[in-house]
């Protein structure tokens, strides 16, 4: 059975309200949130703030400005009161101009994780695709193929590495370092022209779950597009769900996602 890259992103960006203080445009840098620790429904609270509610696994938020500077981030199990332990917490320092992914993710012994990774968006040559891999699962170093021949090796958790590739269909493959075996079965997918291509590696190698999720941003100053699935979780307004599946196919390729849209609830 062939392994599915999952693309997500969010339907409701508009509803997204963090009470934030005003600051010049140029003082802020943009940032998206990732969901790739499974089993886990989270509250997502920055600076004390409650900023995105029942946050499920595998979904993205679209990028939100945030001011320069550091960040106190904490991650709850939905519902938990703030004076319980944090199930992760960490320091997200934002810089003005960047565009940059936060990632809860698992660590290599499979204990929850935050990462941070600076998104590349200059100018992209014609005719190409910045390919950001990123090893966001619990397992040991990978390497990463690219139609059979090695692209990347010896990645550790938590860790990237970046290459320009064609813009075309592809063939994705990874392995444990230094193995043969792929972890997961090779993967067909499209890389469009001028994105940049963030893949990410989620799921736990011992118990055979590894699969990737992919976050596409166009190049240069473009915004970010992807597969849209619904449910991002946002705090604000609450929401009821429905829940809704789209599956889409390239080349071959499933990007199944699973999601729910969310209609705002009417407050009295």
């Amino acid at each position: 059975m062939r392994a599915r890259i999952l693309a997500v992103s969010t339907l409701i960006a508009t509803a997204l309200s963090w009470s934030l203080p005003a600051v010049a445009q140029d003082a802020t840098g943009d940032v998206t949130v990732i969901h790739g620790f499974r089993g886990l429904t989270a509250d997502v609270y920055l600076d004390g703030q409650l900023v995105l509610e029942g946050f499920t696994p595998e979904r993205i938020t679209d990028p939100m400005a945030l001011p320069a500077g550091a960040h106190d981030v904490r991650v709850y199990e939905a519902g938990a009161a703030t004076t319980e332990t944090p199930v992760v917490a960490g320091s997200l320092d934002v810089t003005a101009g960047a565009n940059i992914s936060a990632v809860v993710h698992a660590a290599q012994d499979g204990t929850p994780r935050l990462s941070a990774f600076v998104n590349d968006t200059s100018q992209i040559p014609a005719g190409s695709v910045r390919l950001a891999v990123r090893h966001t699962a619990a397992s040991g170093p990978i390497d990463v193929l690219l139609d059979g021949a090695p692209l990347v090796t010896g990645i550790a958790n938590g860790t990237e590495s970046t290459e320009q590739v064609s813009a075309a269909a592809h063939q994705v493959a990874v392995a444990a370092a230094g193995a043969a075996d792929p972890l997961i079965p090779p993967q067909d997918a499209e890389f469009p022209e001028g994105t940049v291509m963030s893949l990410y590696l989620v799921g736990s190698a011992t118990d055979n779950s590894l699969s990737w999720l992919a976050q596409t941003i166009a190049g240069s100053a473009g915004a970010p597009s992807a597969v849209s699935t619904g449910n991002s979780g946002l705090a604000a307004p609450r929401q009821t769900g429905v829940p809704v599946a789209l599956v889409a196919a390239s080349f071959g390729v499933f990007l199944v996602v699973a999601g729910r849209r969310r209609r705002a609830r009417e407050h009295g």
